[in-house]
């Protein structure tokens, strides 16, 4: 075949070239906007580049994802990518199993319960910002006076933290219990493993299963994931159809879409389980006009975006409280971050940043109380199938945050450090040694390392640690997230 072009080259005859002429250059600036948006996938700023997840989109379940993509994007979308390394911290699998499984089996000890599963993430919701989560401190100002209210009627924990910075971390981490460590799960060359999931699970169930979204239909791929989660039924900024509403960067107001996802959820046939991520408190903090001024402002330019979420939270519920789901329903209010600043000390650490709410809300008040935790992004889909009382063994990285029985431990990895928490202590590891013991309850702006102290041993936790980290990256590269 190359000897064929060759010759087929020598026949063709070339007319002699002609000098470009200037206009020709002025195609130069278009064909480079072109380019980057077609490499990128999308014109819209909210969109990410494409990357391997999105494939997702137009696959039914994770094993159709590589009919879906083809070699040489796969190749350019990885390469450089970060890869996970090998762990051997322990010498199998089974060894590092004594320490930390991710397997968990949950069995029906109270009778299935056939309840609706609706679940909220926030953007941006960092804990600072509600001040019944802040009742230790005095004259605290709140800027969500409806989730005040509301968390007297709820299940939380005074120790809560997500799984991630970012949030493409936190889907993964909430509806999956897949962390991310060191680099978001969904942007590794391992996105399109087999997963257990609330949506694959609720499937099988005869669940309906859907995700609301106000952003551009494909924004931040969080519909691809989704998908390979299990949620079949997408809802965005395209179903919604009014742009009127839209608020010229992200998406459709919070206030509007909350009601939309109201009024779609009342049309769904029992039991379903519905995932809905708010766009409003997302810079530049963008209100409507006719909330200008109306939400108390604060040293941070995101607070009276908080209040005005807050308030269609607040609405979103005295909505659904009228419809006839609402008390067969638990309903589950988290972040997928905390916000980029914190103005209270308290939350200026590594601690802080992570520090969001996890709220357990049930109108038949099933959950209700306040547990010191911690709890994690992760705990929420084990704590779930157990609440549900299903039958089930899963691979999770998380926890049922209602047994105060056991003392597993919470892991995140802020800026390449990972961080991993039980009980009484949070310990600092940067993949070789601990560099760091706090008393994190009662010194949450760590400032006392406590890894020297004779009378400390810790040697349990870093061995759970590092049972984690080997179990997460052998069952990721392996594909073995699934029994």
């Amino acid at each position: 075949m190359v000897y064929v072009l060759h010759k087929s080259y020598e026949w063709i005859k070339m007319p002699p070239r002609q000098p470009v002429k200037w206009w020709n250059w002025g195609t130069v600036p278009i064909m480079v906007i072109l380019w980057l948006g077609l490499a990128r996938g999308s014109f819209r700023p909210e969109n990410r580049p494409l990357n391997i997840s999105y494939a997702g989109d137009y696959a039914n379940n994770p094993s159709e994802v590589n009919l879906v993509l083809n070699t040489p994007f796969s190749i350019m979308s990885t390469w450089g990518n970060i890869k996970l390394k090998d762990v051997n911290y322990f010498a199998s699998q089974e060894d590092a199993a004594q320490y930390y499984s991710p397997v968990q089996s949950f069995s029906d000890t109270v009778g299935t319960k056939r309840k609706n599963i609706v679940i909220i993430i926030v953007e941006s919701l960092s804990k600072e910002f509600i001040g019944g989560l802040n009742k230790d401190k005095a004259n605290y100002k709140s800027y969500t006076p409806f989730l005040d209210r509301l968390l007297e009627q709820s299940l939380t924990f005074n120790h809560s933290f997500a799984n991630g910075k970012r949030s493409i971390e936190a889907l993964p981490s909430i509806t999956a219990s897949i962390p991310s460590l060191q680099e978001a799960y969904v942007l590794t060359p391992y996105c399109g493993n087999q997963i257990n999931s609330l949506g694959n699970i609720f499937q099988t169930k005869g669940y309906h299963t859907s995700f609301f979204h106000g952003a551009s239909e494909g924004s931040m791929g969080f519909s691809a994931f989704m998908k390979t989660a299990g949620f079949t039924h997408t809802f965005s900024r395209k179903e919604f159809n009014n742009d009127s509403e839209f608020d010229g960067m992200w998406g459709i107001w919070d206030e509007p879409f909350l009601q939309f996802w109201a009024k779609q959820m009342n049309t769904f046939q029992e039991p379903f389980c519905s995932v809905l991520f708010t766009v409003s408190s997302h810079h530049p903090f963008k209100l409507p006009e006719q909330y200008k001024g109306k939400f108390p402002t604060g040293p941070l330019d995101i607070h009276p975006s908080i209040g005005y979420t807050d308030m269609a939270l607040e609405k979103f519920f005295d909505s659904t409280s009228k419809m006839p789901w609402y008390q067969n329903t638990v309903f589950v209010l988290t972040a997928d971050h905390a916000a980029t600043y914190a103005h209270e000390e308290t939350y200026q650490s590594s601690v802080g940043a992570y520090s969001v709410p996890i709220i357990f809300f049930t109108p038949d008040g099933s959950l209700r109380g306040r547990l010191d935790g911690p709890a994690q992004h992760t705990d929420v889909f084990p704590t779930l199938i157990h609440h549900l009382g299903l039958d089930e063994k899963i691979i999770v990285f998380g926890n049922n945050a209602l047994d105060t029985t056991q003392n597993p431990i919470k892991v995140n990895c802020y800026g390449g450090i990972f961080q991993a928490f039980d009980k009484e202590f949070m310990l600092q590891f940067d993949g070789e040694k601990p560099i760091g013991l706090y008393r994190y309850k009662i010194d949450p702006r760590l400032t006392t390392n406590r890894l020297g102290d004779p009378t400390i041993h810790v040697n349990h936790l870093v061995l759970a640690l590092k049972a984690y980290i080997q179990q997460y990256t052998y069952r990721v590269k392996n594909n073995k997230l699934t029994p």
